[in-house]
């Protein structure tokens, strides 16, 4: 709430998301949320599955989750600010990634044995990590250890060309990060 009436509400920075698209994207994260809790509470209260029961759990819950992000990917690109909308190679990958696993998952019920539902299991539940992990390292801007060292939007002691948008609790200068040096450029590294 602004202190007096003429002071108007700072604007939603760039490659940030408006009220109203943060909530479109709450219910295919809830629906994510959803699948997990199920697929948590049948694996923990069925005490002796049989193999097909465990392999049909599975590709439910793989299916699930191919569900909910493919309908995140749908409110992701609907995103008014350019910026904030994930990249072809992004929606690609988490395409391929969930579609591939829920095929699995869905393979599994044709194939019921311990060995084949481990394995696949396994290398589905890679595969959705793999996505989720481009995702979030592209959708960041670039490796974790890196984006840590550079400046804020709102940097006033380096150049315009080192900033970057990061939260608004990062320091905006290199002497606030622990070892870190401006380099030839004047940019943190």
């Amino acid at each position: 709430m602004p202190e007096n009436p003429s002071t108007q509400p700072a604007a939603v920075p760039s490659g940030a998301l408006a009220p109203a698209e943060q909530r479109s994207l709450a219910a295919p994260v809830i629906l994510r949320a959803v699948v997990a809790l199920a697929f948590g509470a049948v694996t923990v209260f069925w005490g002796t599955p049989t193999a097909a029961g465990a392999a049909w759990c599975l590709a439910a819950y793989f299916v699930g989750l191919a569900a909910a992000r493919a309908w995140l990917l749908r409110e992701e690109g609907r995103a008014a600010d350019p910026a904030a909308r994930p990249t072809a190679a992004v929606r690609l990958v988490s395409s391929a990634c969930f579609g591939l696993a829920a095929a699995v998952g869905l393979g599994l019920g044709a194939a019921p044995g311990g060995g084949v539902i481990a394995a696949g299991g396994a290398a589905a539940l890679a595969l959705t990590g793999l996505a989720d992990l481009v995702a979030a390292i592209v959708g960041r801007g670039g490796a974790p250890w890196r984006g840590m060292r550079s400046s804020s939007a709102r940097c006033t002691s380096v150049p315009r060309s080192c900033c970057r948008s990061l939260p608004a609790w990062a320091p905006t200068h290199c002497s606030e990060w622990p070892a870190a040096r401006p380099s030839s450029r004047g940019c943190c590294s």
